[in-house]
């Protein structure tokens, strides 16, 4: 299991080989919703809509607009790159970002149907985006590593278009960036 998302006693988790799997009494039952055979899931989110989104493996990206009994699947792609997608995080139904492996974190302004890059991708396999998370459609982060194996954080407050970076702050990788 690679990551886990819910509201209520509703759960979502989603890991190796394209399992999604979802427990309607807070994880005492569990049902196998989809397999993507060959597509490792890393990332899920359940957004207000009862939509939930999900992405992972070669930019795969999933998504259900009924609480996951029926998904459409796509890929990220960005500037005709489609590194995996390490994490997501939408904003609301329709904004939403992806961090990627090469450094490449993507946006959406149409809930998927396509993405453009607000950092670029790299050549370093080492520079990867590991959490993503916004406090509202301007203020988010952005986690992870560089390829010198510096921890990074981002930050924008313009909804993407400027970032500033501060790195080397743990001596280690962040995984993932959260607010309550």
């Amino acid at each position: 299991i690679s990551t886990i998302t819910g509201v209520g006693d509703n759960l979502w988790v989603c890991g190796s080989g394209g399992l999604m799997m979802r427990s309607t009494d807070f994880g005492n039952n569990w049902d196998v919703l989809t397999q993507v055979p060959g597509a490792t899931l890393y990332s899920i989110q359940y957004l207000p809509d009862n939509s939930i989104v999900a992405a992972g493996f070669d930019a795969v990206f999933l998504k259900s607009t009924n609480s996951g009994i029926d998904w459409k699947g796509k890929y990220i792609n960005a500037n005709n790159v489609s590194p995996n997608a390490q994490c997501i995080y939408f904003v609301n139904e329709n904004i939403g970002f992806a961090g990627h492996s090469y450094g490449l974190l993507t946006k959406t302004t149409n809930g998927g149907e396509s993405w453009f890059s607000v950092i670029p991708d790299t050549i370093s396999a080492g520079s990867t985006h590991y959490g993503v998370f916004f406090l509202n459609e301007n203020y988010g982060f952005s986690v992870g590593k560089l390829a010198t194996n510096f921890d990074m954080i981002y930050k924008t407050t313009d909804g993407g278009a400027t970032w500033d970076l501060k790195t080397n702050i743990i001596a280690g990788t962040f995984r993932s960036v959260g607010f309550a």
